[in-house]
């Protein structure tokens, strides 16, 4: 059984419009796009977005990543979500916290269930998960 079976969507974390403009691309968009070549699955970039231009995940230690990165999604398109399995795609996971509250966001649309995919993980940050009670993701 491959990894990707049963997947219906792909979402990259999305970047605020700030630092998209500021960047021109966002990496983990990229990824995603990358992922769906290969695996024919969907990309989907309308059912979430980012409502506020946090400061860099890079200044933080996992506790303040945590913090930084609360509050920063909005579900836009919850019947985009529900009833499917999304592969959240993000280019770094230092702590997790991002992906985390990226999903906890999109969970409100219910019946919703997750997978994770990252480029690269930093591995001399204790990966640290914020308390969430797996129930929550599958609602």
């Amino acid at each position: 059984e491959s990894f990707f079976e049963g997947i219906d969507l792909i979402v990259p974390v999305p970047l605020s419009r700030q630092r998209f403009r500021k960047r021109g691309y966002n990496q983990s968009e990229c990824l995603a796009r990358g992922i769906s070549l290969i695996t024919s699955i969907p990309v989907c970039t309308e059912m979430v977005s980012r409502t506020k231009d946090n400061i860099s995940q890079t200044h933080f230690n996992a506790l303040g990543r945590e913090e930084n990165s609360r509050n920063i999604f909005q579900l836009e398109r919850p019947d985009l979500a529900r009833g499917r399995h999304l592969l959240l795609v993000d280019d770094v996971c230092t702590t997790g916290s991002t992906l985390v509250n990226m999903a906890q966001t999109i969970a409100l649309a219910k019946d919703v269930t997750f997978s994770f995919l990252t480029l690269a993980l930093n591995p001399n940050i204790p990966v640290h998960r914020p308390p969430i009670d797996e129930e929550e993701l599958r609602v």
